[in-house]
């Protein structure tokens, strides 16, 4: 927004720019598929099919963790705002 500001004020763009495009990527979730088994790239279609599944979310990953077990994907992707709860 204020790089945006900075462009009117300098007379230097019209209409507002996409400044964070590639500022991210996915490559974590990438390597849990790559390397999820069967049981999870079925519950990974399920999602995409639009279902869904029943996972407990860890919290209380730490950055070292993160890829020590497959089940860490359904945290990650909860906490990332891929997933989302339904539900209590």
């Amino acid at each position: 927004m204020v790089r945006y500001c900075d462009d009117l004020r300098d007379g230097n763009a019209v209409e507002p720019q996409n400044y964070w495009v590639n500022t991210s990527s996915n490559d974590i979730v990438r390597k849990f598929i790559e390397k999820a088994d069967a049981a999870a790239k079925d519950e990974i279609e399920r999602l995409v099919s639009g279902g869904s599944i029943k996972k407990k979310i860890k919290q209380e990953l730490t950055c070292r963790d993160l890829d020590s077990q497959i089940d860490n994907l359904w945290s990650i992707l909860f906490t990332t705002g891929y997933l989302m709860q339904r539900g209590a």
